[in-house]
C-alpha cells in the first residue's frame, strides 16, 4: 500500500471496470429512448449529469458507453499482444535469418505513426467495432514484439535456461516454461499502458465517426455531438470527458504502479 499510484490505479480501474459491467445489465433509464428529460436539462437527482439535445439521460448514456470503450480497447489490446508476443519470442528466440527477418518486421511496423495506421484501416475496412479492434490490435503489435524480443535475447542467455537445456528441455518447455514467465513483468505493464492508450484510439476515431456507430453511445461521439451545445449545455461534454479522463488515468496509473512493483532495483531502494 506505499505506492501511491499502484493504489489508485487499482481504484479508478476497479470503479471503471464496475461502471462497464453495470452499463451492460442495468441504465436508469434507456439510453437509446429521447424524451425521458426536458432536451438539455441541467443535472438533477434525477437526472444525474442531466440531458442532452434529444432529451437522453446522460447518465444512463454514458454507463452504456463504458462497456463499449473498454470492449474495443481490451480486445485490440490482447490481439496485438498475443501476436506481438509470438513474433517478439520467435525473433528473440531463434537465431539466423528467421529471428532476423521478424525482428526487422517488427522495426517496420514501429515506422508507421500509430493514429494514421488505424485511420488507414479503419478507412479501407470500413466503420464499426471490428475495425477498430483491428487497427488497434495491429499498432500495438510491434510494441510487445519489441519489448518481448529484448526479454528473449536477455533471458535465453542466463544460467537458468542453460541448466534447463542442458536437461534435455526442448525449445518449447524452455519458451514458454522458463523464459516467458520471467518475462511477464514488462508485457504485464506494457498492456496497462497499452490499455490507456487504446481507449483514447477508439474515443478518437468514434469521434471522427469511424467507430461505433450511431444510435449506440461512444465517448467519442458523445463529445463530437456536444460541440455545438457546449456553450448551452456544457455539462454535454464535461461528464463523458470526465469519465474518459478516469479511465484513461486509472490505466495509466496503474501500469505505473506495477512497473516501479515488479522492478526488483526500485523494490530495493523503496524498502526500509
Amino acid at each position: 500500500m506505499r505506492d501511491l499510484s499502484l493504489v489508485l490505479g487499482t481504484v479508478l480501474c476497479a470503479a471503471t471496470v464496475g461502471g462497464a459491467l453495470l452499463g451492460t445489465v442495468w441504465t436508469p433509464y434507456d439510453p437509446l429512448q429521447p424524451e425521458v428529460a426536458p432536451v438539455n436539462s441541467a443535472p438533477s437527482l434525477v437526472h444525474p449529469f442531466g440531458a442532452d439535445w434529444f432529451g437522453r439521460d446522460l447518465f444512463s448514456r454514458v454507463l452504456a458507453a463504458m462497456p463499449v470503450g473498454l470492449r474495443v480497447a481490451v480486445l485490440g489490446t490482447a490481439l496485438g499482444g498475443l501476436f506481438g508476443v509470438i513474433l517478439g519470442a520467435t525473433s528473440g528466440f531463434f537465431r539466423g535469418i528467421l529471428g532476423e527477418a521478424l525482428g526487422s518486421l517488427i522495426n517496420l511496423l514501429l515506422s508507421f505513426p500509430p493514429v494514421l495506421l488505424a485511420l488507414l484501416l479503419v478507412t479501407v475496412l470500413g466503420p464499426g467495432e471490428g475495425s477498430v479492434i483491428f487497427a488497434i490490435g495491429l499498432f500495438n503489435l510491434p510494441y510487445f514484439g519489441r519489448l518481448s524480443r529484448a526479454s528473449f535475447l536477455e533471458l535465453k542467455g542466463r544460467a537458468f535456461v542453460e541448466a534447463a537445456r542442458a536437461c534435455g528441455a526442448g525449445p518449447l518447455r524452455i519458451i514458454f516454461v522458463h523464459i516467458l514467465p520471467n518475462a511477464l513483468g514488462p508485457l504485464l505493464v506494457q498492456g496497462t499502458s497499452s490499455l490507456a492508450f487504446a481507449l483514447l484510439s477508439e474515443a478518437a476515431l468514434s469521434y471522427l465517426g469511424l467507430g461505433t456507430q450511431p444510435p449506440y453511445p461512444s465517448l467519442g461521439r458523445m463529445l463530437k455531438e456536444a460541440q455545438q451545445y457546449f456553450i448551452y449545455s456544457p455539462w454535454t461534454a464535461i461528464f463523458p470527458g470526465l469519465a474518459l479522463m478516469v479511465t484513461v488515468l486509472g490505466f495509466n496509473l496503474l501500469g505505473d504502479g506495477l512497473g516501479a512493483r515488479l522492478d526488483p532495483r526500485l523494490r530495493r531502494l523503496r524498502s526500509p
